[in-house]
């Protein structure tokens, strides 16, 4: 839509509902016939008048909003293709210089590869083995000795049980500690628990 079809289509609405308060404030007039009804009416009128100019001029003086949205294309628009045309520039001659390198003659390849001796890498993979599984070793065979015992706790628990109890089959190995009498449990603390017989 062009300027002026909305700078006529606000100004008819305002008109409109001037000639409604116009017609209403006559109606009280003609009602009431008093004079400080009239000097109201001239006020309201004289404001009404006052506003319609000014919103005239001021749509006039704005752009529609279409427009500035087209002028800010127009105005990003050839930033955009610059800064495109800029960056494929210089894609461009990165490639270029990436041929060119392909095209220079090349030159035979004169590098013997030694074969590397494999004893020494062998040994050192035995030898961090050995070590990392020599504590893991030592730790299984002591708990297959300690898991021999006849009674059995848990670290988070105050009871102990026998080794067979179905509660204790809950707990991993690695959380229990083991013991070869009741006795022993009690004198580290630990009191007997009730679902398992004596």
């Amino acid at each position: 839509m062009g300027r002026g079809v909305e700078m006529g289509r606000g100004i008819g609405i305002w008109w409109a509902c001037s000639l409604v308060l116009i017609g209403v404030l006559f109606w009280l007039l003609g009602y009431l016939n008093q004079t400080y009804f009239m000097f109201l009416y001239l006020m309201f009128f004289i404001l009404f008048v006052v506003f319609i100019v000014v919103s005239a001029v001021r749509a006039a003086r704005k752009p529609s909003l279409r427009r500035r949205h087209k002028r800010r294309a127009r105005l990003t628009l050839p930033r955009k293709r610059r800064q495109i045309t800029q960056e494929v520039r210089s894609l461009e001659n990165e490639l270029s210089g990436v041929v060119v390198e392909q095209h220079t003659p090349r030159t035979p390849h004169t590098t013997t590869l030694r074969a590397a001796p494999r004893t020494s890498s062998t040994k050192n993979r035995r030898a961090s083995r050995s070590k990392k599984s020599a504590p893991d070793i030592q730790s299984k065979k002591n708990m297959k000795k300690e898991s021999r015992k006849k009674y059995a706790c848990s670290l988070n628990s105050e009871k102990y049980h026998l080794s067979t109890c179905r509660i204790l089959a809950r707990v991993p190995p690695k959380e229990r500690r083991y013991f070869s009498s009741p006795g022993e449990a009690e004198s580290r603390g630990y009191l007997r628990a009730r679902c398992c017989p004596s």
